[in-house]
């Protein structure tokens, strides 16, 4: 009798549970605790004109840079200029000695000073030979000798005068005058060096600074886009110093595109003219380079930091009656920190931008006014 009542103490009881069980996992979550709504940040999604850009890297180049290569040989005598030095066309910066010029250029105007007077005689022979021949005093053989030794004589002047040009031009050799405006670099002689006419060392270099090109390439599968917005204006480019800097771009137009793919990596060189008054562009920086190709007057967009991505692609959370939504969508570009979305949304809806590890497609939301560290 007690090992039936034992079992039928343990029958109810097992029934007990089981009915508690079912209780527990049908009745509604909020009659017995509430879950708490994740805190998110949400802004508004924006319809706003977006520039169609390609960024890339770029170096910094002088629009004019000349090597100053010796001339003249000999030993140099005068350095009239500091390194970096900023210059003006025609300023005298160099001086090779010109002692052995001038005495070069003074022989060969002396040379040409007989060969004038000879040529003065010569001529005044020929005058009178052509006088004389024609009343029988002298031989026309011997009107044809003065003619010629004459024409030999001016011939002989002339090519003293190239000696003469030649010479000058030697001696001015020995001055070295800047052929720019622009600022001198690092210099690889001293005052008593010997130089040497035809030396493929530089003296020194100048590169003009006032206005600066910047050389930039772009990816082959670019250069039709390229190419067509060019065709219909001049394209501004934006220049930035620094890799994080997105304000205040310096601002130059889209000079030059070659007309050859470099076959080793794909791309196309382009330059880009800009004005450099403070002279804060430097050859050889390197700059964030933003070729602007055109506007898209209504793109809607979103912060970069509330692109998802998982194993079906882009998606994104919005607000939907306070509760968190998934919206499939399609970025078309990015732009610093702004993504400009092609597909997927209106531009009414308000979108999540900080995603807790917690966030789930329905989750309850709550929007907080300050972003959760």
């Amino acid at each position: 009798m007690k090992k039936k009542f034992f079992v039928l103490i343990l029958i109810l009881f097992i029934i007990f549970l089981l009915g508690l069980g079912v209780w527990f996992w049908t009745k509604p979550p909020s009659q017995f605790h509430k879950i708490n709504p994740v805190i998110v940040s949400a802004v508004q999604a924006k319809i706003q004109p977006m520039p169609i850009v390609i960024q890339t890297l770029g170096s910094i180049e002088p629009e004019q840079s000349v090597v100053i290569l010796p001339q003249a040989t000999g030993q140099i005598t005068e350095i009239n200029f500091q390194e970096g030095q900023t210059v003006k066309k025609g300023q005298l910066l160099m001086v090779i000695d010109p002692s052995e010029m001038q005495i070069n250029l003074d022989r060969m105007k002396a040379v040409l000073a007989r060969d004038q007077a000879q040529s003065e005689t010569l001529s005044a022979d020929a005058d009178r030979f052509s006088k004389l021949v024609k009343q029988g005093y002298v031989s026309e053989q011997q009107y044809e000798q003065a003619m010629a030794a004459n024409q030999a004589q001016q011939a002989l002047v002339m090519s003293d005068q190239e000696q003469v040009k030649e010479a000058q031009t030697q001696l001015g050799y020995t001055q070295i005058t800047a052929p720019i405006n622009g600022q001198t670099g690092s210099l690889n002689v001293k005052v008593g060096d010997i130089v040497t006419a035809g030396s493929t060392q530089a003296l020194f270099t100048i590169n003009q600074l006032e206005t600066v090109l910047v050389d930039f390439s772009v990816p082959q599968s670019q250069l039709e886009m390229v190419r067509k917005y060019e065709q219909k204006k001049s394209l501004s480019v934006q220049l930035f110093s620094q890799p994080g800097q997105d304000k205040n771009p310096l601002i130059g137009t889209l000079d030059f595109i070659d007309n050859t793919v470099n076959p080793e990596t794909g791309t196309v060189a382009l330059k880009a003219e800009l004005k450099n008054p403070g002279e804060n562009l430097w050859p050889g920086q390197t700059m964030k380079v933003r070729l602007v190709l055109a506007v898209q007057p209504k793109a809607i967009v979103i912060p970069s930091s509330a692109i998802q991505i998982d194993q079906q692609g882009q998606f994104i959370f919005i607000d939907q009656d306070h509760r968190a939504k998934i919206i499939r969508v399609t970025v078309d570009r990015e732009l610093d920190h702004w993504a400009v979305i092609s597909k997927g949304l209106s531009g009414n809806e308000k979108i999540l931008t900080v995603i807790p590890p917690n966030l789930r497609d329905g989750s309850p939301i709550k929007i907080s006014p300050v972003n959760p560290t």
